[in-house]
This record gives structure tokens, C-alpha cells and sequence, in this order.
């Protein structure tokens, strides 16, 4: 990979958004997490830590952990944590069967993990998933 740093980063979220907001009922996946509300469900991603460093010589390596979040209206709890579950293998699914996530990543490096729940965006509570998404990422440096 040559691509410059943060194009990488961000295609590669951009990449990810792609493919969780082309399943079936999730309504907006947007390349930035939004200023406002979004019709529900909805998926955002961003990174939440990673380490650069230059391994071997001339090759930046970085070691990132991408959070995607999956928000579903709280609404009537068991209808929406049914909604929710719907999505429970389909995500990793999506994820795993694209681990280099369109060429933007060398690879997924470990297992996704997740956690489900409560979720608050701004001052709205949702449920829903917390997925997290290591990868490795080098870039030739010029």
C-alpha cells in the first residue's frame, strides 16, 4: 500500500460503512459520525486507538482498532433487542468476509468483539452493539 495515512483510514471506514449500510433495515451508515440524529437503525465508525511505528525500514505499520456502532431505537425493549439480534452474526459476517476491507487494510488482526446494550448519542439512549475491529494497516513510505 502507498496511499497517504489518513485516505487509508478513512476509506477504510468508508469501506466498512458500505458494507453495513447495504444489509436489509439499516437506514443511514454515513462516512462521519453525524452533528444530529439519523433515521434508526443506523451504523457509525470511527477509530478508537492504534499504534504507528516503522517496521521494517521505510514501511509505516499500524495497528488500529476501528469501533462500529450499531444504534437501534429503544422503543419497546423486547421488539428492539429482537430488531437488534437480527444483526448479531451478520455484521461479523460482512466484516470477516472482507478482511482486508476493499484493499484499505493489509487485514483484520484478531477477532471482532463486541458488546450490546445501552448506547447514548448526544442526548438520545438507544440500544445496540459496540463492535470492535483491529486491523493492520502498512504503508511504503516515499
Amino acid at each position: 500500500m502507498t496511499q497517504g495515512t489518513i485516505d487509508l483510514v478513512t476509506d477504510a471506514i468508508s469501506y466498512l460503512q458500505g458494507l453495513i449500510g447495504a444489509l436489509t433495515g439499516i437506514e443511514a451508515a454515513p462516512d462521519n459520525p453525524p452533528e444530529g440524529m439519523l433515521a434508526l437503525p443506523y451504523s457509525i465508525c470511527f477509530v478508537v486507538d492504534g499504534t504507528w511505528e516503522i517496521s521494517p525500514p521505510g514501511v509505516q505499520k499500524g495497528l488500529l482498532t476501528l469501533r462500529l456502532e450499531i444504534h437501534f431505537a429503544r422503543g419497546v425493549l423486547p421488539e428492539a433487542v429482537a430488531q437488534a439480534m437480527a444483526y448479531n452474526q451478520s455484521i461479523p459476517n460482512e466484516i470477516l468476509s472482507n478482511p482486508t476491507l476493499g484493499g484499505n487494510v493489509n487485514t483484520i488482526t484478531g477477532p471482532i468483539s463486541f458488546k450490546f446494550g445501552e448506547i447514548d448519542f448526544e442526548t438520545e439512549k438507544h440500544i445496540g452493539y459496540e463492535f470492535t475491529v483491529p486491523v493492520k494497516m502498512e504503508i511504503i513510505l516515499t
